[in-house]
């Protein structure tokens, strides 16, 4: 498909610099199948731990604005990033183009259904809905299409814009950057979330480091899934397999949260 290309004014421009205008672009991506996640019982959350292909991605079109300037953000430290929105909706994104190979894309958006797919039996066993969260809806895209890449980046990630506040980074104790709310019903759903998933998981997955928007902590951006089986997820440098759980549990400490799922399991 070609890509349609026009410059239309920036609804909000910073400081009025005219650099600030937006690239309307239709793409071709592929993103994960949230209908069929809920929906199929060929994408329980036991199916995807047994094997890559149980994760369900679909193709999707969608038309995106892209800032024509890029901005110094990264959740990770990596890569490059623009501001953008879509057609679909209101609300504002960040285009953000990741180090690595094509592999290491496919494994984020399948770090990213099964992070959402454990969120979701959490969820469902705690009462309480201050401690439920779930993952924000990540697609993926050809960077070429936006005159964004080079050789070593062919693919880009849209997803929804961390607040201008920023972010916040949970996986346990010794690890959370916001002193002022480690013992916040966030901080206690992360620690908590990351145990359920080695437990539910028996031993073999464990999703930690989890970030958060400062303005919408049920809303998180992003995670580290260690993994028993060096091959899944294999070409994420954050995944450090075992090394990954005995970081965790060599600080962790049980909270209530916990001791609800416990309740409830027995």
């Amino acid at each position: 498909m070609p890509n349609t290309l026009s410059i239309v004014e920036d609804p909000q421009p910073d400081d009025g610099n005219n650099e600030y205008l937006y690239q309307q672009f239709t793409l071709k991506g592929i993103s994960l199948d949230i209908r069929a996640m809920a929906d199929d019982e060929r994408f329980t959350l036991d199916k995807m731990m047994e094997r890559d292909c149980n994760i369900p991605i679909s193709q999707c079109t969608f038309t995106v604005y892209k800032n024509a300037m890029p901005f110094c953000w990264d959740l990770n430290g990596e890569g490059v990033a623009f501001r953008a929105s879509t057609r679909a909706s209101t609300g504002q994104f960040t285009i953000w183009v990741p180090e690595g190979g094509h592999e290491v894309y496919i494994d984020h958006l399948r770090r990213l259904a099964l992070s959402k797919a454990f969120a979701r039996e959490f969820n469902a066993l705690i009462a309480d809905p201050k401690y439920w969260f779930d993952f924000s809806p990540t697609t993926l895209f050809e960077s070429e299409s936006l005159d964004i890449t080079s050789s070593e980046h062919s693919w880009s990630f849209l997803e929804p814009a961390v607040s201008s506040n920023g972010s916040a980074k949970y996986g346990h104790s010794y690890t959370d950057v916001n002193s002022g709310i480690v013992d916040g019903p966030t901080s206690l759903a992360a620690e908590a979330f990351t145990h359920f998933t080695f437990e539910r998981s028996k031993g073999r997955f464990m999703v930690s480091n989890l970030v958060a928007d400062v303005e919408n902590y049920l809303n998180l951006k992003s995670s580290t899934i260690h993994t028993l089986d060096n091959e899944r997820l294999g070409s994420l440098d954050s995944n450090k397999h075992e090394r990954g759980f005995e970081s965790f549990f060599s600080s962790h400490h049980c909270n209530n949260v916990q001791q609800c799922l416990a309740e409830h399991e027995t």
